[in-house]
């Protein structure tokens, strides 16, 4: 199961994906909204800036595409605030239908 969600108050669009046959894990892709392209944002998950996953326990991995790209403070917050959003919805989606 893949779903999207918009974020608009961090500026991030997020593509989360479940895959029933393997419990306790949420995967998910996310892109910054700066790097839309003239206004319109690729619907690939693929060629988002990050992705990463969150399984049992809390434990969170993330990766980005790109290896080198402007850290701004604005930036840095956002990325704060995204990984609360990620750790609440394992905790809404995964853990309850575990």
């Amino acid at each position: 199961m893949e779903y999207r969600k918009e974020y608009r108050n961090i500026q991030f669009r997020v593509v989360f994906s479940h895959h029933t046959h393997i419990k306790g894990k949420l995967a998910f892709a996310a892109q910054p909204y700066e790097l839309l392209d003239g206004g319109v944002m690729s619907k690939e998950p693929s060629s988002y800036l990050m992705y990463g996953s969150i399984e049992k326990g809390g434990r969170l991995e993330i990766g980005f595409k790109d290896f080198s790209f402007e850290m701004t403070k604005g930036l840095h917050e956002r990325l704060g605030a995204l990984y609360q959003i990620v750790r609440k919805e394992y905790h809404n989606h995964i853990i309850k239908i575990a």
